[in-house]
């Protein structure tokens, strides 16, 4: 379990914090609240992250909260622990700009398109941005307003990414297509942009599993597809964060902040879906020693890698919480 740890630490960005936030519950409420102010304070630090996975700004369905957002580090990585909406500023623009300034964010993954105000500060400032929308959404094309899902029969091929979609591995086939897209809030002026057209097929089967729209400013090209894929992958966090919520039983830790909970089960949901698509050795070695944590029950493997990462808190909780004991009665 202390290999397993000390792994995890050094391979996510993050990950000490989350270990951090594991130690709160079970503190008296007040005492909980000041040491994650604390912890939460300069998070991330400067250089730990470079982009920003921005949830959905509603509840996740059937619970009472929302899901936090996600930092990306320099290399793509998703730190560890993520951030809670409700303590963020309002205001889009003004999130963008406090992300820019406090944490030097300048890659914005985005769901729907940004507003108007957003929208002109983030080409204002020249910053990578990309917006996965519905298949309903529409755009200029051919002095016309057609929905994307009319024209991805239009769209020029631009190649084939391997993916993981819903636990399983998938092959993303591209199409894109200059359009024009009018931001929210803002009709009368029309941005250039690449409408993007992803079919998602199982990689076996070759059976169609979805399909997926993205815009993104023209001026970034053809360059974006990591942005697309990252979004892809982003899709499954809500419902790991959910299913860790409800793993996580508060009459089991005593006293239990609701948003040190919502960190506890978001921080899991993200680790479990970095182990699921990473495809280095290293992440392999980790999944079968957590996935050996979980013994022979068939499930999904992101689910399975979250169930092993619940087991693997609560024993090192166990085991923290003895020591305490012992050197409390010694």
């Amino acid at each position: 379990m202390a290999t397993l740890l000390r792994t995890l630490r050094q391979r996510l960005p993050g990950f000490d914090r989350l270990e951090e936030v594991w130690n709160l519950p079970g503190l008296p409420v007040s005492i909980q609240q000041q040491r994650l102010d604390s912890l939460l304070a300069e998070y991330p630090h400067s250089g730990q992250a470079l982009g920003m996975l921005w949830s959905e700004r509603r509840r996740v369905a059937g619970e009472a909260w929302s899901m936090p957002d996600v930092a990306l580090s320099p290399e793509g990585t998703w730190l560890a622990l993520p951030l809670l909406q409700h303590r963020q500023v309002a205001g889009q623009q003004a999130r963008l700009e406090a992300a820019l300034e406090q944490c030097e964010i300048g890659v914005h993954l985005l769901n729907g398109l940004p507003d108007g105000e957003a929208g002109a500060w983030l080409e204002g400032q020249a910053l990578s941005w990309c917006s996965q929308v519905r298949g309903s959404q529409r755009v200029e094309h051919a002095a016309e307003r057609p929905s994307l899902a009319m024209l991805g029969a239009v769209g020029e091929t631009a190649g084939e990414i391997r993916c993981r979609f819903r636990g399983v591995p998938g092959r993303l086939e591209l199409a894109t297509l200059p359009v024009g897209v009018a931001l929210k809030g803002n009709r009368r002026e029309s941005l250039d942009a690449h409408a993007w057209f992803g079919v998602i097929r199982d990689e076996e089967s070759g059976r169609i599993l979805a399909k997926r729209y993205w815009l993104t400013p023209a001026r970034l090209g053809r360059g974006p597809q990591p942005l697309l894929l990252a979004l892809l992958q982003g899709e499954v966090l809500p419902q790991l964060a959910r299913r860790a919520w409800r793993r996580l039983d508060p009459d089991a830790f005593g006293e239990l902040r609701a948003d040190v909970r919502l960190l506890m089960a978001s921080g899991l949901a993200t680790v479990a879906a970095h182990l699921d698509i990473a495809e280095d050795e290293g992440a392999m070695d980790l999944r079968a020693e957590l996935l050996g944590l979980g013994g022979g029950r068939r499930r999904r493997r992101d689910v399975a890698l979250l169930e092993s990462l619940v087991q693997l808190f609560m024993v090192r909780d166990s085991i923290r919480h003895l020591g305490l004991g012992e050197r409390e009665t010694g």
